[in-house]
């Protein structure tokens, strides 16, 4: 939890290069904790850096290998994916996602989750479409 809130801490002071690294190294301690994976994809959304975007994907792997129905999990690395242009894997992610996830009110359940980013892209949705 310490590296989560000093994460948070680097971002104010607009270091989101430092926070990713704080971020990271939360998840890598406890990457079965989803709090961690929530902080890193507010880091991830203020930088555009391909070689971080394709460490928090090796991040996530564990995760998902040990627990493959984790919705949050695959929604996260279908933004990822999005984000580096990979339509088709963030597709198959975000199909992945609400097929694991279950339903909820909380507005940041991974059902809902998937459709605002899918509403923000397109070529993504169309994937998911199909």
């Amino acid at each position: 939890m310490q590296y989560r809130s000093f994460s948070e801490v680097l971002d104010l002071q607009y270091r989101p290069l430092a926070a990713f690294d704080a971020a990271c190294t939360a998840m890598r301690l406890n990457p079965a904790e989803s709090v961690h994976s929530i902080r890193l994809v507010e880091v991830l959304n203020e930088i555009s850096d391909s070689t971080r975007r394709e460490e928090a994907l090796a991040l996530l792997l564990p995760l998902l290998d040990s627990q493959p129905t984790d919705a949050a999990g695959w929604e996260l690395r279908g933004r990822i994916h999005a984000a580096m242009g990979h339509v088709d894997r963030a597709a198959s992610d975000f199909l992945e996602a609400i097929e694991s996830s279950e339903d909820g009110s909380w507005h940041a359940m991974p059902r809902k989750l998937v459709a605002r980013n899918l509403s923000q892209s397109s070529e993504v949705f169309s994937q998911v479409a199909n």
